[in-house]
């Protein structure tokens, strides 16, 4: 009988993701697929406490706060084929080490960009039609009957896009039906080809800002793009567009922002903010041009990350190609949390 594959969670269930991430359907995916998958108590000290745990696995999953398989790590493990990252950029978790040893990675990035391009796409709908104009949510105050005229279809809209990564494509996917009038992107990895690909157009950033209706913040954040969206590109937007950030909030110079944000010019939706929880002090809450999530748009899907990356496991140890595996070019395209925070 073949031995079963035995795999580690490395999200300790004393964590305060375990919960989020570790479900019924996740404990009925490795059963089905004939995986040993063990949980992990507590975190062990150190990359040699790692080291040392996981020489028993062929497999890793792992989520926020996992360590990064550095070559201290991987020392002597020669049983580690397959690293599943249950969240969306692996950038901190990857090294070049893991990659010249062969180990494959997958991640559950692709269901977490699902979840985020529908948030896009109702953001993009609300803002372009200008809901914020005549939306309420109850609290005593009438509507707004005079400004029904002003209301807009997606159709009529020119969309920006700076990134192509997972979830712009997954977006620009959901927008296929409202067939928009331009899709203006850019990108600094995707070719003019694969943009045509997808309908859209090779773009600079200061055209994105300056022609579209709607602008989308979807790159990954790097050494290169922290703070790069500046007061320059903010006034570049033409009055009634909306900004939206669902990505990474040090995308935006925070100054800058709020300098444009109170001028009342343009709506904008943000799901990240530059602390986190955002303080109740904080003046975004006062303007009426905004509007808040607190960090959920990439959790819709967050209890098919473990069953998702199970599934592309069983594809792997059968033979079979893997779904969206992270290739070293990939992972050096996604968000570095770790390479963000020397700036």
């Amino acid at each position: 009988m073949k031995e079963r594959a035995r795999l580690l969670f490395c999200t300790p269930m004393d964590s305060a993701d375990f919960p989020k991430l570790w479900s019924r359907d996740a404990e009925a995916a490795a059963e089905r697929l004939g995986f040993q998958l063990d949980l992990l108590r507590t975190a062990p000290a150190g990359a040699g406490g790692w080291n040392r745990l996981l020489r028993g696995y062929d497999g890793a999953v792992t989520s926020w706060g996992a360590p990064q398989f550095n070559a201290e790590l991987l020392e002597g493990n020669t049983r580690l084929r397959i690293v599943g990252h249950a969240a969306g950029s692996v950038a901190d978790l990857v090294s070049d080490e893991l990659f010249a040893r062969g180990i494959k990675v997958v991640s559950a990035n692709d269901t977490m960009a699902g979840s985020v391009a529908e948030w896009c796409l109702a953001a993009s709908i609300l803002g372009f039609g200008r809901a914020l104009e005549f939306l309420r949510f109850g609290g005593g105050e009438p509507l707004r009957w005079e400004n029904r005229g002003r209301v807009r279809s997606l159709r009529d809209a020119a969309i920006g896009i700076w990134g192509f990564g997972a979830i712009a494509r997954s977006y620009l996917e959901l927008l296929k039906p409202f067939t928009p009038a331009r899709i203006l992107v850019h990108s600094d990895f995707a070719s003019d080809a694969a943009l045509a690909e997808w309908g859209a157009e090779p773009a600079s950033l200061e055209r994105v800002f300056a022609e579209a209706d709607v602008v989308v913040l979807l790159a990954g954040l790097n050494n290169r793009n922290i703070e790069r969206v500046d007061g320059g590109l903010l006034r570049l937007l033409r009055d009634g567009a909306t900004l939206i950030n669902y990505g990474r909030a040090r995308l935006i110079r925070e100054d800058d922002l709020m300098a444009e944000l109170e001028k009342r010019r343009f709506s904008a939706f943000f799901d990240v903010f530059y602390r986190e929880p955002l303080p109740v002090d904080s003046p975004l809450y006062r303007l009426p041009n905004v509007v808040l999530t607190p960090h959920v748009a990439g959790l819709g899907g967050i209890r098919r990350f473990i069953p998702d990356v199970l599934e592309n496991f069983g594809r792997f140890f059968r033979g079979e190609p893997l779904r969206g595996e992270i290739t070293r070019e990939r992972a050096a395209a996604m968000t570095s949390h770790k390479k963000a925070l020397t700036v």
